[in-house]
């Protein structure tokens, strides 16, 4: 009886093995483009990245940032996820400067600077700060994030400068 068990366990084994590979696979979340950056960072040839993580990623994260001794930043975002910035230190402390509003409540200085940071395009950069610029002129209410404690009108959540 045990013989027939096993034999028939290594069957399903068998068949069902890339299945359960491809399951788990699925499950977790691809981590080739956070490995792609870390390289980056490493060999210099990017000062800063943003990569979107979920909240039970977070740990995982930090341990490897860490370990490679690399500066980070976590900041939660309206959907749960979590954004996290890494790269030199001096790049992290401008981020932790800017507070908590999300991107879209930012100056259009503090888009510009993190937009460069980042390793954008930097004419279209540019072009998105004039546009930025130009929009936040035509408002009646400040445009900026840059307040002691204020809420924001887009997402409801508290910012901190």
């Amino acid at each position: 009886m045990t013989k027939n068990f096993l034999w028939l366990a290594c069957i399903f084994y068998d068949r069902h093995v890339n299945h359960l590979f491809m399951m788990i696979a699925a499950a977790k979340p691809n981590l080739d483009v956070f490995h792609h950056l870390l390289y980056e960072i490493n060999r210099g040839l990017r000062d800063l990245a943003l990569y979107t993580i979920q909240p039970d990623d977070q740990e995982s994260i930090q341990a490897q940032l860490d370990t490679e001794r690399i500066a980070s930043h976590f900041l939660p975002i309206e959907d749960g996820r979590i954004n996290v910035y890494f790269g030199h230190e001096s790049c992290i402390k401008v981020i932790q400067e800017f507070g908590t509003c999300p991107h879209c409540q930012h100056t259009p200085e503090q888009d510009f600077i993190l937009g460069i940071m980042l390793g954008y395009d930097r004419t279209k950069q540019c072009e998105r700060y004039l546009d930025r610029r130009a929009f936040c002129k035509a408002r009646t209410t400040l445009c900026t994030s840059v307040q002691e404690t204020s809420t924001c009108p887009d997402t409801g959540l508290e910012c901190k400068a």
